[in-house]
């Protein structure tokens, strides 16, 4: 998994806030058979197996077996746009700002001192 963020380009393109969200926030991580299986096939949003993702780096459940997964579930269930899957490499900014508008904002996962 890595973050999104790109050092040397994003601070000369985007505003602070959009940098702080990118290496904050964002992980860009491959889909794996079973975010392949538990998407439903949609047409062109149809994600394939190995597919670069992004997603909220405090809805990642990696490290977790399945009873602490449970339990973060229930105590902080995830919000709409935790994971994505842009099509092309020019929606990354606007899959951001998605999220930023319809995740990042509701996801009691994330640690209020970071939300700032």
């Amino acid at each position: 998994n890595l973050s999104l963020p790109l050092p040397t380009t994003d601070s000369q393109s985007l505003s602070d806030r959009q940098c702080y969200i990118r290496s904050t926030f964002i992980e860009l991580f491959l889909a794996t058979a079973e975010d392949v299986s538990s998407r439903p096939a949609k047409g062109s949003q149809r994600i394939h197996l190995n597919q670069v993702g992004i997603r909220c780096a405090y809805c990642v459940d990696n490290n977790k077996d399945a009873k602490q997964k449970l339990l973060q579930e229930l105590q902080h269930p995830r919000v709409e746009r935790a994971v994505c899957f842009p099509q092309s490499i020019s929606r990354i900014y606007q899959t951001v700002a998605d999220m930023q508008r319809r995740h990042f904002e509701k996801c009691a996962r994330i640690p209020v001192q970071v939300m700032g």
